[in-house]
């Protein structure tokens, strides 16, 4: 049987992908008869579509854990090499401390959704919810945030 990893590779290969990559991670769960499957996903954006790379079915329902999503990432690493990644997307669910910790200190880039009570510090000092930072944005736009160096 192939591995993920021999599949990721042969992936690139074929459609000719070259990095840095944009990662996008994403965990789905739906009922199939009576049983619930749990994924945590790992896809690299190509021409506006997410190519599934990585994967990890995970045994509990709900939220994957920081353990996890450093396990699928890792795998990429492990056959792409930090260089390889432009940046990680993915949704709230994965704007925890541990894991923008395990992100920051392999120096990977990041674009995360945020939830509007979300506190982030201002220019000033001040801290403020996201909503409020974000208030006069329109629809289908969106804002960076960037941590003092």
């Amino acid at each position: 049987m192939i591995s993920q990893s021999e599949m990721a590779r042969l992936t690139v290969r074929l459609l000719k992908l070259k990095p840095p990559f944009v990662i996008a991670t994403r965990r789905t769960e739906w009922q199939l008869g009576k049983s619930w499957v749990n994924v945590l996903m790992l896809s690299i954006g190509y021409k506006g579509v997410a190519i599934p790379l990585f994967w990890l079915v995970l045994e509990q329902k709900g939220c994957s854990d920081n353990a996890e999503r450093s396990a699928v990432l890792q795998q990429f690493i492990d056959e792409f090499g930090v260089s390889g990644i432009g940046f990680v997307t993915a949704d709230r669910e994965f704007a925890s401390k541990e894991w923008l910790k395990f992100l920051v200190g392999r120096k990977i880039s990041f674009r995360l959704r945020i939830k509007a009570n979300t506190p982030i510090t201002n220019k000033s000092g001040k801290p403020m919810r996201a909503s409020k930072l974000c208030r006069t944005l329109k629809t289908g736009e969106r804002v960076e945030f960037r941590q003092r160096a």
